[in-house]
């Protein structure tokens, strides 16, 4: 049975690179640590990075917004969401790598 991808499922896939197939082969737990994940690491966010990552990736409500319905949505300049997206995601990407050399050195 071929299912659609959940918006967290989706976001996982994204930004992780986490295979659709080793996505669906995760039990319930390891989704939700996950999931857990996810919403730790977006509290290191600003409230507009926040905002802007969850309204992309269909977090806030399942679904995906462009940059530019988010631009009307919080009344920014043409180009702002992208700005923003892109420092948000190079965060992200810096405290997932210490997370996981974190782990790496506490499982060694």
């Amino acid at each position: 049975m071929n299912q659609k991808l959940t918006p967290q499922e989706k976001f996982l896939k994204s930004f992780f690179g986490i295979s659709e197939k080793k996505i669906r082969s995760l039990h319930k737990a390891q989704q939700a640590l996950l999931g857990d994940l996810t919403a730790e690491m977006l509290k290191i966010l600003s409230y507009r990075q926040r905002e802007v990552i969850k309204l992309r990736y269909g977090l806030a409500d399942g679904k995906f917004y462009t940059q530019t319905e988010i631009e009307r949505k919080f009344e920014m300049k043409h180009g702002r969401a992208r700005r923003i997206e892109k420092s948000a995601i190079t965060l992200l990407k810096v405290y997932y790598e210490i997370f996981v050399t974190l782990q790496a050195i506490l499982n060694s």
